[in-house]
């Protein structure tokens, strides 16, 4: 820049990268309000750059040595608006979009139209929001990137499925679901460079899991049915169901009351991994809680002895070498609150993990008390 007005002489003007540098600061600080702070900023860097650009028109100086501006600059404050947590943060970012947009369309900046960047930042502001309609807003704004001739990517879908699975409401599970089968059509007619992966479909069974829908096991089922023959038989390595994905169809069971089916894929789960040593698949203390909670919950007259029956694998995983897969809370007071509720059959409880004919403590409240040698040591289920 140019000296400034003033008799000194000492002052500078700002020219672009002394406003780039402090619009980044803003955008990177970790203070409240920074994201706010780097709109202020950009804002103020681009009326510098057209009153900057107006001027040097008026002077004759050739487009060669106008100011220009860069998308990446307004691509860092797209992701700190995405991050930053603020219940209008969607509108902040939509506005700067718009911006980048108009200044692009009007010729003075083409260089700040808006990439596949700069719409995934505001989309992901939208998948971070927990607001009503707010997931409708951000299949909105991913139609409006398709027409506007940037083309969605992975990630773009992928904010749209988290943003309908942070605001579940009726019908955002088959809304998902519909964009997940969108993106395998827009992937075979060449439109979209790499397929839906394990993470877009695991989103879509954790919103049917969530749903309440009658259909939605059976849709989950179908789901990881799908994944399976895309990796079995077509080598799709990118399809194949992880963790959360037998976890999200083993709770659409148990929330369907199919408890049989859900212990039924917990129990191939622990066989996976037992046999192939495949982590991607080793169950996790939800996976088995799960099964609890379905079975003290089901009316099935053997509900508290198959809850039981689901701790005991539990316990004998942990023990197996599996020392982060641990009984909580939840695996035990499932099964005390069933039986504060429901008068145990006959002999249900004899020899069992809950009460006993030996006279001795209740061996699962005996598992849980700690013993002398401090607090978090010695747990009876071998912590």
């Amino acid at each position: 820049g140019g000296a400034g007005g003033g008799g000194g002489g000492d002052d500078v003007d700002p020219d672009a990268l002394s406003y780039s540098l402090a619009t980044s600061a803003w955008a990177h600080s970790p203070d409240v309000g920074s994201a706010l702070k780097a709109e202020g900023m950009l804002l103020r860097m681009e009326s510098w750059a057209v009153a900057r650009n107006r001027d040097l028109e008026r002077a004759g100086a050739l487009p060669g040595h106008r100011i220009k501006l860069d998308v990446e600059c307004y691509n860092t404050v797209l992701i700190a608006l995405s991050r930053c947590g603020d219940r209008d943060a969607p509108l902040r970012a939509l506005t700067v979009l718009r911006r980048m947009i108009d200044l692009a369309d009007s010729g003075s900046f083409r260089s700040v139209r808006p990439t596949a960047k700069s719409w995934n930042s505001v989309l992901n502001a939208f998948s971070r929001t927990r607001q009503r309609g707010i997931a409708q807003k951000a299949e909105r704004v991913l139609e409006w990137m398709h027409e506007s001739g940037c083309r969605p990517d992975v990630f773009s879908f992928a904010a749209v499925l988290h943003a309908y699975q942070n605001n579940a409401a009726p019908g955002t599970a088959q809304r998902a679901d519909d964009i997940v089968r969108r993106m395998e059509e827009l992937y075979r007619a060449g439109e979209l460079d790499v397929g839906p992966d394990v993470f877009h479909y695991t989103i879509v069974c954790a919103c049917w899991a969530r749903s309440g829908e009658a259909i939605a096991a059976r849709r989950c089922g179908q789901i990881l049915g799908h994944m399976e023959r895309l990796y079995l038989e077509e080598g799709n390595e990118g399809v194949r169901p992880n963790v959360r994905t037998y976890n999200a169809v083993i709770d659409a069971y148990a929330r369907c009351k199919d408890v049989d089916t859900a212990e039924a894929l917990l129990d191939r789960m622990i066989a996976a991994y037992k046999s192939d040593g495949d982590r991607s698949v080793k169950p996790d203390a939800f996976t088995f809680n799960a099964c609890i909670n379905a079975w003290t919950r089901s009316r099935d007259r053997d509900a508290g002895e198959r809850a039981e029956g689901v701790l005991a694998k539990l316990l004998e995983f942990h023990r197996d070498g599996n020392s982060d897969v641990r009984p909580d809370g939840r695996s035990f007071s499932h099964i005390i609150d069933y039986y504060s509720r429901h008068r145990p059959r006959r002999n249900a409880m004899t020899g069992g993990m809950i009460g006993g004919g030996g006279g001795g403590p209740t061996p699962i409240l005996w598992a849980t008390t700690p013993t002398r040698g401090g607090r978090g040591k010695g747990w009876g289920w071998g912590a």
